[in-house]
């Protein structure tokens, strides 16, 4: 086999034709080892369409609220005042009556005759507690009572006496039992409140502030 120098270091053979070809072979090159590729991830959401949000989703809504019912719809205030006006002429229509056992057949007899004042006697009648002669009872109007009331719509004071028709002066101040305000009146004690319904349709409401007898 022949051998040859090599020009750089002439102590170390250098291999030549087969025994190149028979030499030790270089190891093959590889590339440098490529990072770890991270596994591919596939979304859930990965070709599914996206809602498309509505245009006043999130957004407050501007919309008026809807109507109260009617239960709940505040009536305008002159229904109010009307309402309270009616209740006010209810609580002062219930006042107790007392007639005395004396003068209740007389009073019968007046309440026949006709006139908005008899019907009204007549109602007041109906309810009345007949309180009998030396009965402890409190003072109230009844024939021949001086009365002193308050017209609640004028807020005018006036004294009467409380006598039958027959008996009645306008100027002297007695007021027949048979008028609309002398129905009213009989029965009543210091304190109470009575209204009715004159026959013109106005409303009538009188308060006792004083009772005597003489």
């Amino acid at each position: 086999m022949e051998v040859k120098t090599c020009q750089h270091h002439p102590q170390i053979p250098r291999p030549t034709g087969e025994g190149r070809r028979r030499g030790r072979k270089a190891p093959p090159r590889t590339s440098s080892p490529s990072p770890r590729a991270r596994p591919h991830r596939v979304r859930l959401d990965q070709g599914r369409r996206r809602p498309t949000p509505h245009p006043h989703q999130g957004a407050t809504s501007r919309l008026p609220a809807p109507p109260p019912p009617d239960n709940q719809i505040d009536p305008p205030m002159e229904t109010k005042t009307m309402l309270a006006d009616t209740k006010t002429r209810e609580r002062a229509r219930t006042p107790t009556v007392r007639v005395a056992e004396a003068d209740y057949d007389r009073l019968l007899n007046l309440a026949d005759h006709d006139g908005p004042g008899a019907e009204l006697l007549a109602r007041e009648l109906d309810r009345a507690i007949v309180v009998r002669e030396g009965e402890k009872s409190r003072p109230f109007v009844r024939l021949g009572s001086t009365v002193e009331y308050r017209d609640r719509l004028t807020e005018k004071v006036r004294t009467v006496e409380l006598v039958p028709p027959d008996a009645a002066d306008i100027d002297a101040n007695r007021l027949s039992v048979l008028s609309p305000v002398g129905a009213a009146l009989l029965g009543l004690s210091v304190g109470d409140t009575f209204s009715w319904t004159a026959p013109d349709g106005r409303p009538r409401v009188v308060t006792v502030e004083a009772v005597r007898r003489d």
